[in-house]
């Protein structure tokens, strides 16, 4: 038995144990949503749906790359993803959460995806402006309508034009 087989295996044998424990904690009555254990058994399922893929995919051996001949893609003659200086991106990431508070959740996260589409090199007009605009608004129907989290909704200018999407 190989090693990914192990591992994709164990990952989901115990994703599933744990999904058994998610599942008896508690419901607190005096909230609304999704209950305590809901978010845990999300997560645990996705691991445990990778960890079988992990294990469905060893048998495959080496996987082939094809070649970066299409102008979409974003791979780069070498094969990799061109995911940008790893300081540029913590940065950008760091300057996100600290620009919440004042942007508000909307415009924070659309401008964030943005800039980092274009380190990702992305400069096609359409999925540079209309990605981060489809992610955001539903990024922003999850949090608020299935969810019921409160997002930040920014100071001043911002604050007023948030309230108007939020209801």
């Amino acid at each position: 038995m190989n090693t990914d087989r192990m591992i994709g295996t164990s990952l989901a044998l115990l994703s599933a144990l744990l999904i058994a424990v998610a599942q008896r904690i508690p419901r607190m009555s005096f909230t609304r949503g999704p209950s305590a254990g809901f978010w845990p058994t999300v997560i645990l399922t996705m691991m445990s749906i990778c960890g079988i893929a992990l294990a469905l995919s060893a048998d495959k051996g080496k996987q082939t790359h094809a070649p970066a001949s299409s102008k979409g893609d974003l791979r780069t003659q070498k094969g990799a993803l061109p995911l940008g200086s790893p300081g540029v991106c913590i940065i950008l990431l760091l300057l996100y959460l600290a620009s919440l508070q004042v942007l508000g959740f909307l415009l924070a996260t659309v401008v964030f995806q943005v800039l980092y589409l274009y380190i990702l090199r992305v400069r096609r007009a359409g999925p540079l402006l209309f990605t981060p605009v489809l992610v955001t608004i539903a990024l922003f129907f999850f949090f608020t309508r299935v969810v019921y989290a409160p997002l930040p909704r920014g100071m001043g200018i911002f604050r007023t034009l948030s309230m108007l999407l939020y209801q």
